[in-house]
């Protein structure tokens, strides 16, 4: 379950503040981080899962992510239509899914609409070599996406 945590970060004096902010994160299993200024502090709030606190006592391996849950309707039947793309990229290639690009990785492009190759490098961990291997077929499909949904049609 999607749960929500507000942290307060004073500009003059963040550091016990940013602390808690930094302790909670490494601490969650974090989807999502809303940050905006106002009246000198930042204010962010996290979106997390709840039942899915890590230590390094905990296994390796994070809790896997339902996408269904964290992104809307139209963001997931895109993130599925890229899935469907990187799995046929992978099999080309010979590699794994997650060396093209990870599930994170097009829920963050699909969240933020990115359509561009520098959008695609702002996203976490999309480095210059995925750029470079898959970049420009990327934003070309990308940009299929979103004509397609402007003019109603479903992309195949």
């Amino acid at each position: 379950m999607i749960q929500y945590q507000i942290f307060r970060v004073p500009a003059e004096t963040p550091d016990a503040a940013n602390e808690a902010l930094n302790r909670f994160v490494r601490s969650h299993q974090v989807l999502r981080v809303e940050q905006h200024y106002d009246q000198g502090a930042w204010h962010f709030c996290v979106h997390y899962l709840s039942g899915t606190a890590s230590s390094e006592a905990d296994e390796k391996k994070p809790a896997p992510i339902d996408y269904r849950e964290v992104l809307t309707a139209e963001e997931f039947v895109r993130f599925l239509k890229l899935k469907e793309w990187r799995k046929t990229k992978a099999e080309a290639m010979d590699t794994k899914v997650y060396n093209v690009v990870t599930n994170a990785q097009l829920a963050e492009i699909v969240q933020k609409q990115v359509v561009t190759l520098s959008g695609l490098g702002a996203v976490t961990g999309m480095g210059k070599k995925r750029l470079e291997l898959y970049g420009d077929e990327l934003v070309q499909v990308l940009q299929e996406l979103m004509n397609d949904e402007a003019s109603g049609q479903s992309a195949s």
